[in-house]
Formats: structure tokens, sequence, C-alpha cells
């Protein structure tokens, strides 16, 4: 019987010397959760991303023979009206005299995917150089489709007086962001539609101006939605 207990004792032994890195002996095979999750957290810490609504997950690709742990780490950044989701691959080295892990390389995180949600559906008051709103009435991936009813009073150019005419302009369109921004600690985009101004009228923005079409461009916060128009102003210089 003793001899029996004996084997398997150096069976086990034995196992345990084979598979240097796996759960034998308290090691572990791979880098644990612990540990990924705190290196997870520390880098939206230092991005100053939303740590309060994340999800992620890890794939591991363990080498037994370097004791070494390649992973493809994954998180999903959740915000009231955006879901992104992004992915980075680390390396941690297994250091048997000390049990520990040790990050020995990381990649930078790269944006995988980008969609927005259905909260954003309904009204938005314009707060630009104009009055009105645009109306979002559907979402799909990174695009919005919108009607809107804007109006502008113009201002003019070498005339005593603007003329009395406020312009008018209500239609749909569909905007979207091909380039969805790419950082951990994004936290809005901008969106940009046109509307056709009337001959003898231009306009007016902050980076520039010109003929029709005329730009409004609006951003997204994340977490306030669509909150801020940019300043556009009509003239009436014919």
């Amino acid at each position: 019987m003793k001899k029996q207990i004996l084997s398997f004792a150096l069976a086990v032994l034995l196992a345990c010397s084979a598979f240097s890195l796996s759960a034998c002996g308290g090691s572990s095979f791979q880098v644990p959760d612990g540990e990924l999750q705190l290196y997870v957290e520390n880098t939206l810490r230092k991005e100053s991303a939303n740590r309060s609504s994340f999800h992620w997950d890890a794939v591991h690709q363990p080498d037994s023979e370097l004791h070494r742990d390649i992973v493809t780490l994954t998180v999903d950044l959740e915000s009231t009206y955006v879901t992104r989701s992004f992915a980075a691959i680390v390396t941690y080295q297994y250091d048997r005299t000390t049990d520990l892990w040790s990050l020995v390389d990381e990649s930078k995180w790269h944006l995988t995917g980008f969609a927005l949600k259905d909260s954003l559906l309904g009204r938005w008051e314009y707060d630009g150089d104009g009055t009105g709103y645009i109306n979002v009435t559907e979402v799909s991936g990174t695009r919005l489709t919108l009607d809107y009813e804007l109006s502008f009073a113009p201002a003019s150019v070498g005339f005593t007086a603007p003329p009395d005419a406020v312009l008018h302009f209500n239609g749909s369109a569909t905007v979207g962001d091909d380039h969805a921004p790419s950082g951990l600690g994004n936290k809005r985009d901008m969106f940009t539609f046109y509307v056709d101004l009337p001959q003898g009228y231009r306009y007016s923005t902050s980076s520039g101006g010109g003929d029709s079409p005329m730009p409004i461009s609006f951003f997204l916060d994340f977490g306030e939605g669509i909150s801020t128009f940019l300043g556009v102003r009509v003239i009436y210089d014919p």
C-alpha cells in the first residue's frame, strides 16, 4: 500500500515538473486575471477614460518554455450614447524564483468598434447662431439619420441695414464619422451636414467661411448627447 502511495506522489511530482507553469505547486500557466484587471484599470485611469462602465476580456498565448504569456486584451467602454471597443497586446514574463509575473511589453490600444446607441433618437435643440432643432430618426453603427428645421437672421456687409428676411432651412440628412475617435480618453465626436444658401449669401465660422453649401456641425458628447453646435453666421453679401 505504501508503495502505491509513493508511486502516486512521484507521478504527481513528475507531472508538475513537466508543466512548470501549470497550476501545480501554486504557479500559474498564464497571467492571473487579477494582474490583467489591474493593468486595464490603471491604463483607463491614466487615459482619463470612463471607468464606471466597462467590460474587459483576455485571450492568452502562453509559452511554457519561455515562461511567458502573450495576452490580447479587449475593452468595451460603455457611455450613455456610444459603445467603443479597444484592443491591445501585452506580454508578461514569469519568474519562478519569486512566483511573480512582470509586464515586459505592451502595444498601443487601438479602436476596434464604435457604435452609436438608440438613446440618441429624438429632438435636440440647436444652440448655435441660429434657432431650431435637429431630430434624430435613425441610428445605425456610426451614422445618424436626422430631420432638421433651422432659422438664421443674416448679418450684412457694406450695407446700412441687413435684409429683413430670415433664412429658413428644413430637410433631412445622414451624417457619420468613418474615423471615430480612437483614443481611450476621447469623450466626444463631431458630425456635419450641409444646407444650401441662396445667391448673395455666404457663411462665416471660427475656422473660415465660404459660399454655399453651409456646414452645420455639432458635437456628440458620449455621456451628454448632442449639446454643442459649432458657431456659423449667415452673411448677406451680394
